[in-house]
């Protein structure tokens, strides 16, 4: 009798110990495999760590009671995968279920992941009153797949805790509706606030703009990464908005403050030729833009906000053209010493051009033409050693003189300054002016010789100096061989025609009319292969019209040379002409 209550005895701590060693296996498996998952996640393409909640605490299970006597049969059950309830095995008649006495420390898993493996659970041999282990967690799912508790049920307080309160029937309302489904079944990103600020913001963009109408909207609302597969929206690697790139795409209606509130790492926008219209929202300086292009919209109003001035370190371009904006260009403009494009033509600005706009250093492509500007071209202009482009032209309300600091700006390629009222000379120091290929100064009130020193501008491809009261010779640009157009009709030239404008090799529209030009057109003047239109009407040129051998003259589409004093026959190589 002791002999079989020993052996039996045996039996029972053996199977104890075995179950034990089972259970103590089960649980390392399953940490090493929930340990592996959680590395992956924390390093797969744009993740980001979960925050910690008093709920991935690991806690002990309830002890369930065992059966009574009889022999054991085996008991097993397999744990479910993470998504779904662990269902409690059978045992045998009298047996007992073994499984770990712990849960794994939980963790929430990013969608992206996957569940650990199941384990199986098999239950030991009972013996006589033997003893119950510890039932597995069950699920907060029930064992149905879904949450039991809906995570977006505070979603719209926390939301409005970042943004404001939202009013039923706006475009906020239709973007948290939108993040409400959105965040349906995903536990995970119902506590990832980056995640959800993110997306609302866009998503009033979305509403706020028309987003149905849209031409290209790929993407945009899907479940899918926003940085990888939304339409004009680019990230960095850390799956934060970097550039937002929708130009020409039918955007209508407003830009929305939580675009700006939302997403503060910005450093471009690109929204131009669309429909936009209100005016600059107040969180544009929470981004560090460098890029900010707006232009050809309806936007109005004052552009040089307060918050804008917030984007004085980091700007580099701003695009504002062709918009409805109004004031003045404040004299703080000076603070944006990184500003390389100044877009503001085609609004409605006024006022003086502010002399502290010499001050932007970085300056090298300025556009204020179009404008309500007056007062003078400020002379602090000239500091702009950098600038490449200055086009201040159709600002009729301006008047006052070229100032002659504009030969500083040794690396301007286009100067353009026609339709402004302008008076006095063209200061000499136009031929400092090396890289220089375009002048265009017509249609003001400019008096005196074209100087000379034009000749030194060899990069010349334009020259538009007419309507204005220049008089003397029509200036030696015969070292400008790149010379396109020449147009300095309606002045009070009084010299003769150059037998040098005859050779240019690329000259194609040369516009003398109207002028008080002596003598007789030179000899040479069908020697020229590119002219296409030659004007010299209204002049009091004199003589005859050379003949032209052809092919001389072969592109020649237009010749004008009425309201002189020209007599003789017209010469037959002129009448085969095209």
């Amino acid at each position: 009798m002791k002999k079989t209550l020993l052996f039996l005895t045996l039996i029972y701590v053996c199977i104890g110990i075995g179950s034990s060693i089972e259970r103590n296996l089960s649980q390392q498996k399953l940490r090493s495999e929930h340990h592996a998952i959680t590395q992956r996640s924390l390093h797969g393409k744009g993740s980001s760590k979960t925050p910690k909640s008093k709920s991935s605490k690991s806690s002990k299970t309830p002890k369930s009671k065992g059966g009574k006597g009889g022999k054991g049969g085996k008991g097993s059950s397999k744990a479910p995968k993470a998504s779904k309830a662990n269902k409690r095995g059978k045992g045998g008649k009298g047996g007992t279920n073994a499984s770990s006495s712990k849960s794994p420390k939980s963790s929430k898993t990013p969608k992206s992941s996957k569940s650990p493996k199941s384990t199986k659970y098999h239950g030991g041999k009972g013996g006589k009153g033997g003893k119950g282990h510890n039932a597995p967690t069950p699920s907060p799912d029930g064992g149905n797949g879904k949450p039991t508790v809906d995570c977006t049920g505070n979603l719209r307080s926390i939301v409005e805790a970042i943004f404001g309160n939202i009013s039923s029937g706006t475009y906020q309302e239709d973007a948290l509706v939108w993040l409400q489904s959105d965040l349906k079944d995903n536990v995970v990103k119902c506590n990832d606030s980056s995640y959800i600020t993110q997306r609302y913001a866009l998503a009033t963009l979305h509403y706020s703009t028309g987003g149905s109408n849209w031409i290209n909207t790929n993407g945009w609302l899907g479940r899918g990464d926003e940085c990888d597969s939304w339409f004009g929206v680019i990230c960095d690697d850390n799956n934060q908005v970097t550039k937002l790139a929708l130009p020409t795409n039918n955007l209508t209606g407003i830009l929305p403050e939580e675009l700006f509130a939302g997403i503060t790492t910005f450093t471009s926008i690109e929204i131009f030729s669309n429909n936009l219209s209100g005016g600059i929202p107040s969180g544009i300086g929470n981004s560090p833009l460098r890029v900010l292009d707006i232009e050809k919209n309806n936007f109005s109003g004052n552009l040089f906000i307060e918050e804008i001035f917030d984007l004085s370190g980091s700007l580099e371009e701003l695009f504002a053209s062709f918009n409805g904006f109004t004031g003045s260009i404040p004299s703080r403009i000076s603070k944006f010493e990184n500003l390389k494009s100044l877009w503001l033509a085609r609004n409605e600005f006024s006022g003086a051009i502010p002399t502290q706009i010499g001050a932007l250093s970085s300056m090298e492509r300025l556009y204020l033409y179009g404008n309500k500007f007056d007062g003078q071209i400020p002379t602090e202009i000239g500091n702009l050693s950098k600038l490449r482009k200055l086009h201040l032209y159709s600002n009729t309300n301006m008047s006052g003189p070229i100032p002659a600091s504009i030969g500083n700006l040794g690396k301007l390629e286009d100067l353009e300054l026609d339709t402004m009222g302008l008076t006095g000379n063209i200061p000499d120091s136009i031929q400092n002016l090396s890289e220089l290929k375009t002048i265009r100064a017509f249609e003001n009130d400019l008096t005196g010789a074209i100087p000379a020193e034009i000749r030194k501008l060899k990069k010349l491809v334009t020259v538009e100096l007419h309507n204005n009261s220049l008089n003397g010779d029509i200036p030696d640009l015969s070292e400008s061989t790149n010379l396109k157009r020449l147009d300095l009709s309606s002045n009070e030239l009084n010299g003769q025609l150059d037998a040098k404008l005859f050779e240019m090799p690329n000259l194609r529209l040369l516009y003398l009319f109207e002028n008080k030009l002596i003598g007789g057109i030179p000899v040479n003047f069908g020697g020229s292969t590119s002219l296409r239109d030659i004007y010299l009407y209204d002049n009091l040129l004199t003589g005859e019209i050379p003949d032209v051998i052809d092919p001389s003259l072969s592109n020649l589409e237009e010749l004008i040379v009425s309201q002189n004093k020209i007599g003789g026959v017209v010469p037959s190589g002129i009448c085969g002409l095209r």
